[in-house]
């Protein structure tokens, strides 16, 4: 199993919660939210935020930090994962005075620790700078991507809202990481995501586009984005509950496939919003007739759109799932 977009903060389970909340000398029944964990039937945009929020105030100090990434990839590991990409945004955990620097070393230091212990999984880090950080801030988390590449730190995301934030206000940020052929990841937003903003994110070198709803085909915008070898993710669950889409029959993803594009799931929001990968493969069978061909095709160009180390490393992962795919598919759907 691969999952290239698992969030840090939005993945802890209600036992990570509370000796998080124990650590810092809070009470768990005092101050856990209720509930923790929502689908996408019963979620919104607010109620999402506010769990997040709240996972983001226990992760303001090195020790929860590393307690947290090491917890994730060894709770993925027993479920039968074999590489992960961890979605980290170093500066929404430096509310209490640390350092964007000191955030990105915990989070190695818990995850080297859980490979170690762990080793028949692969994990690395994209980290990600915030739409409602200021430029300085964005600009140490560029920085700091580029300083730690060859440490599993992969790629570099943009996240957040994008009213007023338009992807070419990004441009220059990201043509630092253009110089050096290093990977970047876009999260589209509910304002700019239409063809030309896609093909903009695309220019600024963007490997992998989050959420794209509003692409449409034409043959030039193809030829394109074909070229750029650019591949797409969604995150269904995700993206119900913000709004992007409106529900799981009205995924377009079988109509993007049909045209060519290159799509596959990840799960984005583990606890948050019950989004693991296996749940999204679920509940596309149930709602979108998602076939075991249609999960192969995703798990497959997940594999080929990962941010791995090397080509021996990507097929080693390529062989696991083909190994494996027929215990996991009839296990899980």
């Amino acid at each position: 199993m691969i999952d290239l977009n698992v969030r840090l903060d939005s993945s802890l389970t209600e036992d990570e919660y509370g000796y998080l909340c124990r650590s810092q000398n809070l009470n768990p029944k005092e101050v856990l939210p209720n509930p923790l964990t929502y689908n996408f039937v019963t979620a919104t945009k607010e109620k999402y935020q506010a769990v997040r929020e709240f996972a983001l105030s226990l992760l303001q100090n090195e020790e929860a930090i590393t307690f947290a990434i090491s917890s994730l990839i060894h709770r993925l590991f027993n479920e039968g994962y074999y590489y992960l990409e961890i979605a980290l945004t170093p500066v929404l955990h430096t509310k209490n005075g640390l350092s964007q620097r000191k955030v990105l070393k915990a989070a190695l230091v818990g995850l080297n620790d859980a490979l170690e212990k762990c080793p028949d999984i692969e994990a690395n880090i994209v980290l990600y700078c915030h739409r409602q950080a200021t430029e300085e801030e964005n600009l140490e988390t560029t920085k700091l991507a580029l300083e730690f590449k060859d440490e599993r730190v992969v790629a570099l995301g943009l996240e957040g809202d994008d009213k007023d934030h338009p992807i070419g206000e990004y441009e220059k940020l990201f043509a630092r990481c253009k110089k050096v052929d290093y990977p970047v990841v876009i999260q589209m937003g509910e304002h700019y995501n239409s063809n030309n903003s896609i093909l903009k994110a695309a220019q600024v070198g963007a490997k992998r586009i989050i959420s794209p709803y509003r692409l449409e085909y034409n043959i030039e915008t193809f030829k394109i984005l074909m070229e750029k070898k650019v591949y797409f993710e969604l995150d269904p669950s995700y993206d119900i509950v913000h709004k992007f889409v409106d529900s799981y029959e009205s995924l377009p993803i079988k109509r993007l496939w049909q045209n060519g594009f290159q799509f596959y799931i990840a799960g984005s929001a583990y606890s948050i919003l019950s989004a693991s990968l296996k749940n999204e493969f679920i509940h596309l069978g149930q709602h979108t007739a998602f076939t075991r061909d249609d999960v192969y095709h995703s798990l497959y160009l997940s594999i080929q759109s990962a941010f791995v180390r090397n080509l021996r490393e990507r097929n080693r992962i390529l062989k696991k799932v083909i190994d494996n795919f027929d215990y996991f598919y009839n296990k899980t759907i």
